[in-house]
């Protein structure tokens, strides 16, 4: 039951995370007055997006120390790929939010694509999750 659990809250994050991240970059790239729509939607969705965001990363570890002992040498070799994958889009977040606060201005590059850099992240984590 545990389990189940688990994956059903790892899936239902994913699925807010993702739809999050899609909905930024291909919805919102069509919308023409941006500035505004931005600031009414994304003040209350952030909140969302930040709990469905710390839910994946604690539930994948848990589901994770459950099965790693069954991972083949190549699915371990996977499973560190991904993890790598989910650090460097951390590390993205991170840096964006520095540059963000620091310069009070979205005219870096990093900051302007870093949901389609993570949305292209995230479509590999999802490749290399199934193939586990």
């Amino acid at each position: 039951m545990k389990e189940f659990i688990l994956i059903f809250i790892h899936l239902y994050s994913v699925i807010v995370f993702v739809g999050y991240v899609f909905f930024d970059c291909v919805i919102c790239a069509k919308i023409e007055n941006m500035n505004k729509f931005k600031k009414a939607y994304f003040k209350s969705s952030g909140i969302i997006y930040a709990i469905s965001f710390i839910l994946l990363i604690f539930t994948g570890i848990m589901i994770a120390i459950d099965k790693f002992h069954l991972f083949s040498n190549v699915s371990k070799i996977i499973f560190v790929i991904k993890i790598l994958l989910i650090i460097f889009m951390i590390a993205i977040t991170i840096i964006s939010i520095i540059i963000l606060k620091r310069n009070k201005n979205s005219n870096n590059f990093l900051v302007k694509k870093a949901h389609i850099i993570a949305l292209i992240l995230c479509f590999l984590i999802v490749l290399l999750a199934k193939l586990l």
